[in-house]
């Protein structure tokens, strides 16, 4: 028979976590290595080399682009235009002056600037339309026999009714002047914000003119290879589980055993007085252990082949010392009171 059951001992957490992240790191770098594919097309190379070692021992690699003569050249060639095109642009932002005063101040002296332009260019088309209407009522008036009168001054009490007809067309002639200015107002501030904005806005295109797209875009992109670790922590689980489920098995089938030899009906249990004198037996072995504490064990009588179960004197002794005799100089043991 074998030895009593012993619970099995876990593995400790670190141990396994530590386990589990070489499985990982392990594939990850196997991941990595597979995931970097030297290329080769029309455009030029793109190859992969170790240049160096992290602290926790990871490959560090390094990527190296090379293009072919064809797009070098044509590389340089756009670099040169960004190139021209940036300080072009640069001069343009610098020549605005930008900063120098605020947009507020920049832009309302150039709308105020270009509302005078649209003004003058107005007045110079409807001046002579207004000095015609003017000879005209004049004419009108003299023909219906009203003149200036010669005692007007600016005091409108003092206007006779050429005056006034006078007055009524020099205040029409003005709201149109003033009507005007009202519709060139919105359209001279526009054009301002237009004109202030414009070099940045012609600064930024040039900027962005003749960029290079990014060479690495034109070459084949490789599916990355992934590589799963070992789940060892799952292994480990299950395996003291199984472990585990193993024990619980010896230890009900220890019990049935230990039940059916102390139990009532049982053949130890009915055996009364038995020697069981450590010094008689041989081929000694754990099997169990009775509820009170007492070891069981299998053992031989020496000088016989038969195999027996039972328990040892000396440990009785311990515990029910009177359930402890002696014959002929051994130590027997009453088992009815001994299993107790």
């Amino acid at each position: 028979m074998g030895s009593g059951a012993s619970a099995p001992t876990p593995q400790p957490a670190g141990q396994v976590a530590a386990t589990q992240q070489g499985f990982n790191t392990a594939a990850g770098q196997a991941s990595q290595a597979g995931s970097m594919v030297n290329q080769n097309n029309q455009y030029g190379s793109l190859n992969y080399q170790q240049t160096g070692t992290s602290p926790d021992g990871t490959p560090i690699y390094t990527s190296n682009l090379q293009l072919s003569p064809q797009q070098q050249q044509l590389f340089n060639t756009l670099t040169g235009t960004q190139t021209t095109a940036g300080q072009q642009g640069q001069n343009l932002i610098q020549g605005a002056n930008y900063g120098g005063q605020s947009p507020t101040s920049a832009i309302g002296t150039e709308s105020s600037g270009i509302q005078g332009q649209l003004m003058n260019q107005w007045l110079q088309s409807q001046a002579p339309w207004m000095q015609i209407q003017s000879t005209q009522l004049d004419t009108k008036l003299r023909n219906q026999g009203l003149s200036p009168s010669p005692t007007a001054t600016n005091d409108p009490s003092t206007w006779g009714p050429y005056e006034q007809a006078v007055n009524q067309n020099t205040q029409a002639q003005q709201m149109a002047v003033a009507g005007a200015a009202s519709q060139f107002q919105p359209q001279a501030f526009s054009e301002a914000s237009s004109l202030y904005t414009l070099p940045a806005s012609l600064g930024m295109q040039l900027a962005q003119f003749g960029q290079p797209t990014n060479p690495g875009q034109s070459l084949v992109q490789t599916t990355g290879l992934n590589v799963a670790p070992a789940d060892y922590a799952s292994a480990v689980a299950q395996q003291e589980q199984i472990a585990e489920q193993n024990y619980q098995a010896q230890v009900a089938q220890n019990s049935a055993i230990i039940q059916g030899l102390f139990g009532a009906g049982g053949k130890i249990a009915s055996a009364g007085i038995m020697a069981s004198d450590r010094r008689l037996k041989t081929d000694i072995e754990l099997v169990g252990q009775l509820p009170n504490g007492l070891n069981i064990y299998s053992f031989k009588f020496i000088g016989s082949d038969i195999e027996h179960i039972g328990l040892m004197a000396d440990e009785v002794l311990a515990v029910h010392p009177e359930a402890v005799g002696t014959r002929n100089g051994y130590l027997t043991v009453n088992y009815d009171m001994a299993v107790r």
